[in-house]
């Protein structure tokens, strides 16, 4: 008897906090998947899962030891740079931008695109 009392009042408090709950978040928006994910490897590192190696957006810091730019980086015991990315048109560096995605880094220079896909 007082088991089942003790399961009944559990059960409405159970009840009542989830529709406490769920009136104090509000109305809820439905988001709606596009698969166009894509972030700032400023941020986030693309790299692939269990890699130790990474590309990173650099940034110009004044205590930073290397120029702002995309560096390959291991992340193997000490985080360190490898080498720095540039694309070269002849033997001068050019400007270009960085998109990413979880499983793609893309390159765009000019019109032109150069990606690498982990996976």
């Amino acid at each position: 008897m007082i088991r089942c009392l003790f399961a009944k009042s559990a059960l409405a408090c159970l009840l009542f906090v989830h529709a406490f709950c769920s009136l104090a978040q509000g109305p809820s928006a439905r988001y709606n998947y596009t698969g166009h994910l894509s972030f700032d490897i400023a941020k986030v590192p693309f790299s692939r899962y269990g890699s130790y190696l990474a590309f990173s957006a650099l940034p110009n810091e004044a205590h930073a030891q290397v120029p702002a730019g995309v560096y390959l980086r291991s992340m193997h015991d000490m985080e360190h740079v490898v080498f720095r990315v540039e694309l070269l048109a002849g033997n001068n560096p050019v400007p270009f931008q960085v998109k990413a995605s979880p499983t793609l880094l893309v390159e765009f220079w000019q019109g032109k695109v150069s990606a690498i896909r982990a996976g």
